[in-house]
């Protein structure tokens, strides 16, 4: 009971007496022993409830078995070969489609279907890893007439006429490039900096290198289609080593030479030279006319000869410098 008064509360023992000394705090407060665990005296279940730590769960433990899958995927070698290359698969199913179509017009060698570089640069190019330049409003007209000459050899098809366009003026540019055009000329033709074409280079570059890989792969040809496999895939590597140096097919045996770009090979081209071993068979004089042009001198040209004398592993032979003193007088008799 409550003493109103006082405002204590009775507490009842189970022998019926009430303790009054207790205060409504103390009854709060109280604990008692329940299964050797001390409780508030206000945390007991009632109403035929158990404490949830009262429990003792003995649940069955149930493995649930993963049935077999009614399907399994696995890889192509064209698929895997495509994965290692990093390229787009559509990119990958675009290659293929017209390197098959390459292909076939190498088998029936038809006029007017001939396989072109302009061709299969335009198939690399129309590939979504394959940035494009942007057809302006005054180069459409140019655009189209560069597309319909070059229209029997392209390989690939293109409905959007603005991704058409952008993709013939890619081609073109690559083109140029690839045929010694300076890098100023492309630029003054159709606007694209040195340095964007730097960056497209780079990239039809590994195009044309995943396009020889995967038309090396593709099974769908007999064994007696092999021949022309292989001249598709040794016109890739000729195309793709003229876009990386950016010269003709004649000077890609210059090219190699250290400190040698397309520049520098067409003239020693001019002085017959076609192979790096011609350069060292040049004589006296044509090395030192060489050395007096523009871009030139003694020190470059005895640095790509020795070069080229490591290359192709021969022991290097000091050149003669000329001295005065060597130089005979008026009358003196000459051995």
């Amino acid at each position: 009971g409550v003493d109103l008064q006082s405002g204590h509360t009775s507490n009842a023992d189970s022998s019926g007496s009430v303790d009054s000394t207790g205060s409504a705090a103390d009854a709060v407060t109280a604990t008692k022993e329940v299964g050797g665990r001390r409780t508030s005296a206000h945390g007991q279940p009632h109403l035929g409830f158990r404490r949830a730590d009262d429990l003792e769960l003995n649940l069955p433990i149930q493995v649930k078995t993963v049935d077999e899958p009614a399907m399994t995927y696995q890889a192509t070698g064209f698929g895997n070969r495509a994965s290692q290359l990093y390229i787009d698969p559509l990119s990958a199913a675009t290659l293929r489609t017209g390197l098959r179509r390459a292909i076939r017009r190498i088998g029936r060698r038809e006029e007017g279907q001939e396989v072109t570089n302009f061709g299969l640069v335009f198939l690399a190019a129309s590939t979504p890893d394959f940035v494009g330049f942007w057809a302006k409003d005054s180069e459409r007209d140019a655009l189209h007439m560069k597309g319909s000459a070059e229209e029997e050899g392209i390989l690939d098809e293109i409905i959007l006429e603005d991704r058409y366009l952008g993709t013939v003026k890619s081609s073109w540019v690559l083109e140029m490039w690839s045929e010694e055009t300076a890098s100023r000329d492309i630029e003054r033709k159709l606007g694209i900096t040195p340095g964007d074409l730097r960056h497209r280079i780079e990239l039809m570059e590994w195009l044309l290198y995943s396009a020889r890989e995967l038309v090396d792969i593709d099974d769908i040809f007999l064994e007696e289609h092999r021949p022309l496999i292989t001249e598709l895939m040794q016109t890739i590597d000729v195309l793709r080593n003229r876009i990386r140096h950016g010269c003709r097919a004649d000077l890609l045996n210059l090219v190699t030479m250290k400190n040698v770009g397309r520049a520098r090979a067409r003239t020693l081209q001019e002085f017959g030279v076609r192979t790096p071993k011609d350069l060292l068979e040049l004589s006296e004089r044509d090395l030192e006319r060489l050395s007096s042009l523009r871009g030139w001198g003694p020190i470059l040209v005895e640095r790509i000869i020795e070069n080229v004398r490591q290359v192709l592993g021969k022991t290097a032979i000091q050149t003669k410098k000329s001295r005065d003193d060597d130089q005979p007088l008026p009358g003196e008799r000459v051995d």
